[in-house]
């Protein structure tokens, strides 16, 4: 019998530490052949998130942090995991059976791949639930292969995927399982970003390692109000255009195709960005607008500019 790699499971918290009632314990009760541990970090909880959930399971670890953003604390679990592998969960999340089982073999069996996702079982603010996946979310074939000796639901997509994440969003923290190696030579999460961060996450590492998936809903994703996804927040669609800005200059391998189309996605950004600052800040709605404009210059970025001057 194969001994499976030791795992770390990551979950940050920030007010919400009742949720780790349902989250922890769907964790420790996945069948593993491996050790796993559970380290949660609170990023500024008032109360304490030690506080609120109470365990004596020695599997269960706690690290407490100044608030700082959900980004700085994913890294923070990063840099005190024990486990060779690392998987993530956001704290009102669940881990759903069989999860830690399929990703750790894939990653165990194909050394290039340094990331494994999975599809996710979605439940709406009114406890209705529909299955998602990247397959049927980025609305294109993704060139890929069946892992071989797993389960024929498990896949290693080819080296292109690293391109089709460009432009499409490929899936959330919560289904993520990384290995420590890749983890280190990718620049982490990007506290710079208010949203998108697990998107450009993916889409740095995937510059580098191959990406694995298991094609079946192995995490229930929770959508709560007031949660950065389910709000308008102007600052998600400045996150958005930050983002592809900082690939276009990183990233020395695009194509001069690949190079317009995130070009074309950051101005959009940009102009969005605008619109949305125009209710809080004419300042930043102008700024942005002339930003887009220099990222691609058009009609409707004039358009943008004076109707932040008249706002």
């Amino acid at each position: 019998m194969v001994l499976l790699p030791s795992i770390t499971v990551v979950i940050p918290t920030h007010n919400d530490a009742e949720y780790l009632r349902e989250s922890v314990p769907s964790v420790l009760a996945q069948e593993y052949s491996g050790t796993i541990d559970v380290l949660i970090v609170d990023d500024g909880s008032e109360p304490s998130a030690q506080t609120v959930f109470q365990t004596a399971d020695p599997r269960v670890h706690f690290h407490w942090q100044p608030n700082c953003g959900v980004s700085t604390a994913r890294n923070a679990g990063i840099a005190r995991a024990r486990g060779e592998l690392i998987a993530f969960l956001d704290a009102d999340d669940l881990m759903l059976p069989g999860r830690l089982e399929r990703q750790a073999r894939l990653l165990l069996m194909y050394p290039e791949a340094g990331l494994v996702g999975c599809d996710i079982t979605r439940r709406d603010l009114d406890n209705r639930e529909e299955s998602w996946g990247i397959f049927e979310a980025l609305g294109v074939e993704i060139p890929c292969k069946q892992a071989e000796d797993a389960h024929p639901n498990d896949f290693l997509f080819e080296r292109e995927f690293r391109n089709l994440v460009l432009a499409r969003y490929p899936f959330n923290t919560s289904v993520i399982m990384a290995r420590r190696s890749a983890l280190i030579e990718t620049k982490r999460f990007d506290p710079a970003l208010v949203c998108w961060e697990d998107w450009d996450f993916v889409t740095r590492l995937a510059r580098r390692w191959r990406v694995g998936y298991c094609r079946d809903s192995l995490t229930l994703y929770r959508k709560r109000k007031g949660s950065i996804t389910t709000s308008v927040n102007p600052h998600k669609f400045l996150s958005r255009a930050v983002m592809f800005q900082k690939w276009r200059r990183e990233f020395m391998d695009l194509t001069p195709a690949q190079d317009k189309i995130l070009r074309n996605l950051e101005a959009e950004a940009w102009l969005t960005a605008s619109y949305e600052f125009r209710k809080t800040s004419r300042k930043c709605a102008m700024q942005y607008a002339f930003t887009g404009l220099i990222t691609r210059p058009s009609l409707k970025s004039v358009r943008s500019i004076l109707g932040a001057l008249v706002r």
